[in-house]
């Protein structure tokens, strides 16, 4: 008896987030890629501290504790309940020089909650202490910018690299077309054509999200050819 292989249904592969979800959910660590590998670029626009470089206070009021800007990956995030019924949400945040954990409380969770995504990279803003139960450097948060946010407020362009055989493919324009009209957002998309004659940089119509979700599609179709401009 003959056997037919069966008809799979074709499926785009797992973004770099998906893989980076599913191999922390299932092994408790991060496999094959490193999850800050591809903000490194990103961070150095952003302004922001060093891990390794913060000073923390051990004591004294919090007003006279030293205040910094770190970006890095949020790579734990719990929720608990005290003994009194408060409701709390803790995490770990890393950078490429160490890690430092975070402690909100039931207002900051209304405000901060929706910019905290595992795996992704945050910015936050706040005094710097220490923890002596985790012994690690900890902060006191006052604000959170995600990714996305950071990136509308800094990035100039989404810059999207052409080679001559792309430039004459009518599907691959059509797929680049539909990711700009459908993820509308304010930050322009630009396209980056080399003719093998010449370079050019050609601001499109488009504005879009700057977000993780909106790069990582546009990657589908030119892997590794996708740029956040900042300068």
């Amino acid at each position: 008896q003959e056997f037919k292989d069966p008809d799979y249904q074709f499926t785009k592969p797992f973004s770099d987030k998906e893989l980076l979800q599913g191999e922390v959910e299932y092994l408790g660590l991060y496999l094959t890629i490193d999850p800050l590998s591809r903000y490194l670029d990103e961070i150095d626009h952003l302004q922001v501290s060093k891990i390794a470089t913060l000073v923390p206070s051990y004591g004294g009021y919090a007003s006279e504790r030293p205040t910094g800007t770190v970006a890095g990956i949020l790579i734990e995030l719990r929720r608990s309940v005290t003994s009194k019924g408060d409701h709390l949400m803790s995490g770990v945040i890393m950078d490429n020089t160490g890690r430092m954990v975070f402690t909100l409380w039931r207002d900051q969770i209304a405000r901060f909650e929706d910019k905290l995504e595992l795996n992704t990279l945050v910015m936050v803003t706040g005094k710097i202490g220490f923890d002596e139960r985790e012994n690690m450097k900890k902060i006191f948060i006052d604000k959170v910018e995600n990714i996305t946010t950071a990136r509308q407020r800094a990035a100039k362009a989404i810059r999207v690299y052409l080679d001559a055989k792309q430039l004459k493919d009518d599907g691959l324009a059509a797929r680049i077309r539909e990711v700009a009209e459908t993820q509308g957002g304010n930050t322009r998309l630009e396209l980056a054509i080399d003719n093998d004659v010449s370079f050019l940089i050609a601001p499109t119509q488009y504005y879009v999200e700057p977000s993780d979700s909106v790069l990582d599609s546009l990657e589908y179709y030119v892997k590794n050819r996708v740029e956040v401009v900042y300068d």
